[in-house]
């Protein structure tokens, strides 16, 4: 008897042109654990795709046993993919296999020759020498292994002290064909390009050895960003996984912190506090390439029937704390989530919410229950946009290997660097916008994927979570009500013993 899992994997990939460097290796180089803490496989980085994928395991094992882990990765076996050289070729596939710990791939010698023949000839590899657990695979043709066998040796409780006889997971992510983006943020060829600003196409240069590089007129706008992007972009600002949105144009990892009541009672006023910190001493590279301030941004994504109090609702006192503020909602059909930003982060790194909590006596989708609320807060811009295109706040890498033969600093600022490959004389120009330091020189030698500027990146994004109860006001009646006749039994209880004594004293003179 078999259980069949479904999974269905997003593979986001920001890259440039080698198919050697992608599928599970990218994760192995990057990734302590390929599985998130939200459960979210790390793969979801580079492809950008939302395509299924599939795993079947026996409903159960003997302990020291071998047993196989189909996984199938499904796809058209007639569709071609643009290869790194921008020619068409076949699909390979990959994945990356979490067991539970003790179980681990199966030694060649226990396994039997049918399924050493339902196997092939594949080369199965651990995540890491001390995660015998975690699997991977690929890349190796879809023709032929869109059903991928793993051999699973199962643990022994006998011999292995932190196994038990329970019931355990088993995680997968798969993937077929080549990446959107690399894990250091640059585009691959398998993927749209987008316009990176408005502006006037002022010449089209079809490239040598193929490709083709536009210049664009333009002018710079700090303006698109923040949680508009979001809102523009996304339905709903959280994924599945319990990652936001956000953490797709900002890369870097800072913290945040939300504060709420610990319970509030229905159709009532209550501030949700949410804290952005940073180094205010630090400067950022806005969009002119010039130095500024960060401004900061949050999304507030509360349970359903929560919403932004109306302004008649809220005291002076709480208005106060909001400031001079202007807070939206993400659509309006979904007034439980609040956005606003970007605002000064040097004034409003702590921001204050005015929240409305709904009352089940109106809304009969409410009850009275524990709530999770959910904060994404980031400082500073962000270093890819929704697009992939990249922005002057991130660090640029060599598209080419070769010799620096030329630089040339552009009027507006930024810079043009013509890379000339040593093998064949073949000029590649990488076009830097103004604000990251320039890190290498003429003549310098360079390698491919080196980074041409430092990273003047000082913000970025980070999400948190907090629990609030909608409490029952007959519930805090009731607990009222009985705190209050318990301490009146006290007090008659002990009037009692009084008058007992009395009367016992009384006997006792008499």
């Amino acid at each position: 008897m078999t259980r069949s899992i479904s999974v269905s994997i997003m593979i986001y990939v920001i890259t440039r042109a080698s198919i050697s460097n992608a599928y599970p290796i990218f994760a192995q180089q990057g990734y302590e654990n390929p599985r998130e803490a939200t459960g979210r496989i790390v793969c979801a980085n580079c492809h950008l795709a939302n395509k299924p994928v599939d795993i079947e395991v026996p409903q159960a094992v003997l302990p020291d046993t071998v047993f196989e882990a189909v996984v199938r990765i499904p796809y058209d076996k007639q569709l071609k993919q643009v290869l790194a050289n921008g020619k068409k070729g076949t699909l390979n596939v990959g994945a990356v296999l979490i067991l539970p710990d003790g179980f681990e791939l199966a030694p060649l010698d226990r396994i039997s020759p049918e399924l050493k023949e339902k196997i092939g000839n594949l080369s199965f590899q651990s995540y890491r020498p001390n995660k015998r657990n975690i699997i991977v695979i690929g890349p190796v043709p879809g023709q032929k292994y869109s059903e991928i066998v793993f051999p699973i040796l199962s643990p022994d409780p006998a011999t292995k002290k932190d196994v038990h006889f329970l019931k355990y997971p088993i995680y997968v992510g798969g993937n077929r064909g080549r990446g959107q983006i690399y894990p250091d943020g640059s585009k691959s060829n398998n993927t749209v390009y987008n316009a990176t600003s408005a502006g006037i196409v002022s010449r089209i240069v079809r490239k040598e050895k193929g490709g083709i590089m536009i210049y664009v007129i333009t002018r710079a706008s700090i303006s698109n960003a923040y949680p508009i992007f979001a809102q523009q972009g996304y339905e709903n600002p959280r994924e599945a996984t319990g990652r936001i949105v956000c953490a797709n144009c900002h890369l870097a990892n800072k913290p945040v912190d939300i504060e709420v009541p610990q319970a509030v009672l229905p159709d009532t006023v209550f501030e949700a506090v949410v804290r952005i910190p940073y180094d205010k001493q630090l400067k950022q590279v806005l969009a002119n390439g010039k130095k500024g301030t960060l401004n900061v941004g949050a999304v507030l994504i509360l349970p359903d029937g929560f919403e932004l109090a109306p302004l008649d609702r809220i005291s002076p006192e709480l208005k106060e704390k909001i400031g001079n503020l202007s807070f939206q909602s993400y659509r309006p059909n979904k007034r439980n989530i609040i956005v606003i930003g970007p605002v000064p982060g040097q004034k409003y790194s702590e921001i204050v919410f005015p929240i409305l909590s709904p009352d089940p006596a109106t809304k009969k989708d409410v009850h009275f229950l524990k709530y999770p609320i959910y904060v994404g807060g980031n400082r500073g811009r962000g270093q890819i946009y929704p697009d992939g295109s990249k922005s002057n706040n991130t660090v640029y890498n060599a598209t080419s290997a070769g010799i620096v033969s030329r630089i040339v600093r552009k009027e507006k600022g930024g810079y043009e660097i013509t890379i000339v490959d040593a093998s064949d004389g073949h000029q590649v120009v990488d076009i830097i916008p103004p604000g990251p330091e320039l890190l290498v020189s003429e003549g310098e030698s360079i390698k491919l994927d080196q980074p041409l500027t430092s990273n003047p990146n000082v913000g970025g994004f980070g999400q948190g979570d907090a629990e609030i109860v909608l409490q029952d006001p007959l519930r805090v009646q009731g607990l009222l009500f009985f705190l209050a006749s318990v301490i009146l039994a006290q007090v008659f209880l002990v009037l009692k013993k009084k008058q007992f004594e009395k009367v016992q004293l009384y006997e006792m003179n008499f």
